[in-house]
């Protein structure tokens, strides 16, 4: 994955975040798909690019909600947003 194709998957969550109820909703089933292993828009496969994304957009908030699928990976993220 490029970091074209990340900062948009970071910014569409974060749209969604942000907005009402039912946008929630869709906010959870975009996040479930992406952090789907082997999934056509997983994130998780590229923890340095996701990390460095999430620092710029100040997104570090997104983790929380990762980690609800994939522990390991919000661990790690924690860690790479550290460094």
């Amino acid at each position: 994955m490029n970091k074209e194709l990340m900062t948009n998957a970071v910014e569409t969550l974060m749209k969604y975040k942000t907005a009402g109820k039912e946008e929630q909703i869709i906010f959870h089933k975009f996040l479930e798909v992406m952090c789907e292993a082997g999934g056509k828009y997983y994130i998780l496969g590229h923890l340095e690019l996701l990390a460095e994304v999430l620092k710029e957009k100040e997104c570090g908030s997104l983790i929380d909600y990762i980690a609800k699928y994939d522990y390991k990976a919000a661990q790690q993220l924690d860690v790479l947003m550290l460094g």
